[in-house]
Formats: C-alpha cells, sequence, structure tokens
C-alpha cells in the first residue's frame, strides 16, 4: 500500500468520524426532547391519583343523587349548601376528568413515538 492510499484511508475515516460525531450531537439533542422513564412514572402516577379521586367523587355524587326524589309536595327542597356542595363537585370532577384526558393523551403520544417490535 502505498502512502497516497493510506493517506486517503486516512482522510476517509476521518470524514465518517466527523459525520459520526455530527449524529451523535444532533441524537443528544433530540433526545432531551422526550420525556424520562421517570416522568412517566410519575404521570402514570398522577393519572392513576385523578382516576381514584374522580372514582371517589362519582361514588359520592351517585350516593348524593340516590337520595334525590321528586317531591310530591314542592315544599321539600335541597338546601343552598347541598346545592353549592355538588355544583363544587361537579365541577372538581370535571376538571379532574380533563387533567386526566390531557395526561393520556400525553403519554399516548410519548408512547406512539416508539416502534414497537
Amino acid at each position: 500500500m502505498t502512502n497516497l492510499e493510506v493517506s486517503n484511508k486516512i482522510t476517509k475515516l476521518e470524514q465518517a468520524m466527523i459525520a459520526l460525531n455530527d449524529k451523535i450531537i444532533t441524537l443528544e439533542n433530540k433526545l432531551v426532547r422526550y420525556a424520562t422513564q421517570g416522568q412517566l412514572k410519575q404521570s402514570e402516577s398522577n393519572t392513576k391519583n385523578i382516576i381514584n379521586q374522580n372514582s371517589i367523587l362519582i361514588n359520592d355524587l351517585q350516593i348524593k343523587l340516590e337520595t334525590v326524589s321528586i317531591p310530591t309536595d314542592t315544599k321539600y327542597y335541597l338546601s343552598t349548601t347541598e346545592i353549592e356542595e355538588f355544583r363544587n363537585n361537579y365541577q372538581t370532577l370535571i376538571a379532574m376528568m380533563t387533567d386526566a384526558d390531557k395526561l393520556y393523551q400525553s403519554i399516548i403520544s410519548y408512547v406512539s413515538q416508539f416502534k414497537l417490535r
């Protein structure tokens, strides 16, 4: 092998190393956009907590709804406190469901970025 051939091979190796280094830098820059396993576990935990809280609120609302009946005598109404409590619980439930949906969509979006084998 001549000096020129060796020099050409070294030049090609240097170019390949530079290209590989550029790809590694690009990969490092892209990796920071993805969620870590810890972030996914935290998101899963938050989602489970929201689901549990929603379940508790739904059960409470079901119990309250079971006690509601249409009175034959219209003098019986829910108290203002009961109505406000129902409204507040309902608004909290809607907010929790929205948060749970956002977390669910985030997890689905994250997982869909991976190719499953």
